[in-house]
């Protein structure tokens, strides 16, 4: 389990007090949102697709209220917008997220970036890191190999089988709400248990990334029905 750690003194600081005189629930807003990023792996990146879900969660009941608290809290630097973060010494610093995790933050219009996440959160040592990506691209080139990804897609009918969004699958589409992925439910299942055609179904790109390496309940979601009855070829199973 990950835990999002926050400073026993989070309460007296001048950026909190700062941050509820403008929006009373942002930083309830700023808590709901690190939990949710420390479970899903940890790098402090707050996927602006999930900014309602956090919004609802904290109480922020119109998008008017959600607006303003995050404005407040990028405004006392508690977040980064997507285009503000290239000069602080928490992303490019000695001890910052380049250093930590050798990269810099892939952020899109409507993310933002925790300030300082490493400054309090856990990092993935960088061989568990390399040893779980090996892990996942073995797996992943086994499923292609396997020839069960047609069968997916007519059983779960190009939908997610989270949230139900209609599917497109397409070489130059990597992002946004309608991008098809394959995901494994059970994310822990070894060889050659992890590609079958009870472990792997259709999931949006979003919910993919808000499952992360977890299975559903582990990420508070909901494993949907197949959509109907399906047929399959020789080879594959129902």
């Amino acid at each position: 389990m990950s835990w999002f750690r926050v400073d026993d003194r989070h309460a007296q600081h001048d950026k909190t007090r700062k941050a509820h005189k403008i929006e009373p629930l942002s930083n309830l807003l700023w808590l709901n949102a690190g939990t949710e990023v420390a479970g899903a792996g940890g790098d402090g990146i707050v996927r602006g697709f999930r900014l309602d879900d956090f919004g609802h969660l904290s109480g922020l009941a119109t998008p008017k209220r959600l607006t303003v608290a995050v404005n407040a809290l990028v405004e006392v630097t508690f977040w980064h917008g997507h285009d503000a973060w290239q000069d602080c010494q928490c992303v490019v610093g000695s001890k910052g997220w380049e250093e930590k995790l050798g990269r810099l933050p892939d952020l899109e219009r409507g993310d933002f970036l925790y300030h300082d996440w490493f400054d309090y959160q856990l990092v993935p040592k960088s061989a568990d890191v390399d040893d779980l990506k090996r892990a996942r691209d073995a797996r992943d080139k086994r499923l292609d190999r396997s020839g069960l990804k047609p069968q997916i897609r007519q059983r779960d009918r190009d939908q997610c089988r989270y949230c139900g969004t209609d599917l497109v699958f397409r070489a130059n589409m990597t992002r946004g709400k309608h991008c098809g992925t394959f995901d494994h439910v059970d994310p822990y299942l070894e060889h050659p248990d992890d590609n079958t055609l009870d472990n792997v179904v259709l999931a949006c790109k979003p919910c993919n990334e808000r499952k992360s390496n977890r299975t559903p309940s582990a990420a508070g979601m909901t494993l949907r029905p197949v959509p109907g009855p399906y047929i399959v070829s020789a080879g594959g199973g129902s």
